[in-house]
């Protein structure tokens, strides 16, 4: 199995942060473009419109339905800093446990030869490194994720230490010069 998880396109900063503006649509365009080149059998996405946004420009490209799961919205960054679970706040602890358990319903086929999209958040992005790759959650909160940026996580089956393994992350070299320094200015 290889999981490609990538973030939403380029959105307004502060509250106004809720849609792609122009430059991101043409990002999530760019994205879609370099992901037809991936044999996808599913695609996920938050339901958050940024996200949504982004993967219904993806679901044009590679002519496959998006299936909204709330369960890959985005955290509050301040979240990172509290080490321990039982100290955040009610309602993202909630948001986690829903996060884990897709993740393991997710990683139940992990033998199977398929690839699976989503389409999710910059710290969401993070805590699905943090819980496949068995990384703890504050050491992530220092990897970096640009606008449509693409990780790919894949299961090691034909290998002596059967594991998950990190090929890819942070990756925008599907945009433009112009488009990426935008990405990277939106960290």
């Amino acid at each position: 199995m290889k999981i490609i998880f990538v973030r939403h396109g380029l959105t307004k900063e502060g509250k106004e942060k809720k849609n792609l503006i122009k430059e991101g649509r043409e990002q999530a365009r760019l994205l879609a473009k370099r992901l037809k080149k991936e044999k996808i059998d599913k695609l996920y996405s938050s339901d958050m419109p940024r996200a949504k946004q982004t993967a219904e420009i993806i679901s044009k490209e590679i002519n496959l339905p998006i299936e909204l799961k709330p369960e890959l919205r985005e955290y509050e960054e301040a979240i990172f800093l509290v080490e321990d679970l039982s100290k955040w706040p009610e309602e993202e602890q909630k948001k986690l446990k829903k996060l884990k358990n897709f993740l393991n319903e997710l990683i139940k086929s992990k033998e199977e030869d398929k690839t699976i999209l989503v389409v999710a958040h910059g710290i969401t992005n993070r805590l699905i490194i943090s819980n496949i790759m068995k990384i703890p959650m504050g050491r992530t909160f220092y990897f970096r994720q640009f606008n449509t940026c693409i990780n790919i996580i894949h299961w090691t089956k034909d290998s002596p230490i059967k594991d998950w393994k990190l090929s890819l992350m942070n990756d925008v070299s599907h945009l433009t010069h112009k488009l990426g320094e935008l990405s990277k200015s939106n960290d």
